[in-house]
């Protein structure tokens, strides 16, 4: 039903109207789509220049003809792809695309917006490669991905996307390369296409097309509503999300710089960087992660949750986030810069208060030098905590832990949502 009145969809995995941090969620997510400004009644055509032609299109719309769209409505953070093919050759030194779009407003006006683009064409395949987008090409690839999982099996819409990526790079070493065809150790690829690889292996290991058992059919659907309605900004972290250390950050982490809040340095997606005593964080523009090591250290669980120990730590949603952070205005700084809606464990989401309100709770928390911060991975921390490392395997969307006959690795997290503040 959303795909074709151009409508959203939410997820509320475990829904309890009981618990306040669903309850909080739901409050907020409707109230900030209710809010949120619309266009309403709209009408799209795309035309192209003489030897193109529309081939596929993508988002949440009704298809009335060839190249007319009908959309109820027009949220303001979806997102829709057209696909375009050549069918004759192309003489002109340029090809023009035009968009119109025929809405009305939330005031009631009729208006309507036309976007024309006009693009150079060229026979020289090095200006080819040297002009592609990479995170266009994902968007595609995420697209077809999913539009190939309705069609056919989830192994076929896998191969698609390895396929087209080995097409991709087969043809650039093919052509522009000294090496050409002959074997060679290293991955030839453009520099503007230098982290295509990556975002392809993150969308294989996303929860839309990651075959296992233990993803649900809800979970999967919504992962595949999000890869083709996400804006591009929001579909990259949410293929390849960000990871970072915090109970070893730098001290000026968390203070208020000239471009914003300073975050720490973002690490690579890989359980090698993951330390039995440590805190981390991992959001994907959607979901936040937090991860503390079961040997964290004492005084590492008092400073951020003011709590006594680790075996006090509650796994799941926590509400509010000023509540969770007490004694740590610089945690609460950092996870209100990140790009997510809300933060959370195991899969299940909640949002949190607004910015303002969490900040008003923690206005009387002092920014101090942490004392359990490490000066490197190989000394020992000033607590006397020595580094150890950790068999934790991190996935591009989760963190899970491996299994242990003495003790089993938890999650804690709190969570925000950031829609409308």
């Amino acid at each position: 039903m959303p795909h074709y009145t151009s409508g959203s969809t939410f997820f509320y995995p475990g829904f309890s109207a009981a618990r306040p941090e669903d309850a909080l969620k739901f409050a907020s997510e409707f109230s900030a789509f209710l809010s949120s400004p619309v266009g309403l009644e709209a009408l799209t055509r795309v035309r192209l220049s003489r030897g193109l032609h529309l081939s596929g299109f993508h988002g949440n719309f009704f298809l009335r003809s060839t190249d007319l769209l009908a959309m109820p409505a027009v949220p303001e953070d979806q997102s829709y792809m057209i696909e375009l093919e050549i069918d004759e050759t192309i003489t002109s030194p340029f090809v023009v695309m035009q968009c119109g779009i025929l809405y009305t407003t939330a005031l009631g006006e009729r208006r309507i917006r036309v976007t024309t683009l006009a693009l150079p064409t060229t026979s020289n395949l090095s200006e080819v490669y040297a002009s592609v987008d990479q995170i266009a090409l994902t968007a595609f690839l995420a697209n077809k991905a999913v539009e190939r999982t309705q069609t056919s099996k989830l192994e076929d819409a896998r191969d698609a996307v390895t396929n087209k990526l080995i097409d991709i790079m087969t043809a650039y070493k093919a052509s522009m390369t000294s090496a050409g065809a002959g074997a060679s150790g290293q991955l030839a690829i453009a520099a503007n296409m230098s982290s295509l690889p990556v975002l392809a292996l993150g969308l294989l290991k996303h929860v839309a097309l990651r075959p296992s058992s233990q993803i649900v059919p809800d979970l999967r659907s919504y992962a595949h509503t999000l890869l083709t309605t996400l804006p591009a900004q929001l579909l990259i972290p949410y293929l390849h999300p960000s990871f970072y250390s915090l109970h070893n950050m730098p001290d000026e982490c968390g203070m208020v710089g000239e471009e914003g809040v300073l975050m720490p340095p973002a690490l690579p997606l890989s359980s090698e960087r993951l330390e039995r005593h440590g805190l981390y964080l991992i959001e994907d523009g959607q979901t936040i992660f937090l991860w503390v090591g079961r040997d964290a250290v004492p005084q590492l669980i008092m400073d951020v949750f003011d709590l006594p120990a680790y075996d006090a730590l509650r796994s799941g949603k926590v509400s509010p986030i000023a509540a969770l952070f007490r004694d740590s205005l610089k945690l609460i700084r950092i996870l209100f810069s990140t790009r997510c809606h809300c933060l959370t464990t195991c899969s299940r989401s909640v949002s949190m208060p607004s910015l303002a309100r969490c900040a008003s709770r923690a206005a009387a928390c002092t920014t101090r030098r942490c004392s359990w911060s490490r000066k490197t991975a190989s000394r020992r921390c000033v607590c006397g905590h020595s580094a150890r490392s950790s068999s934790t395997a991190v996935t591009s969307l989760r963190v899970t832990s491996s299994s242990s006959a003495n003790s089993k690795t938890r999650l804690t997290a709190a969570a925000t949502n950031l829609a409308g503040d």
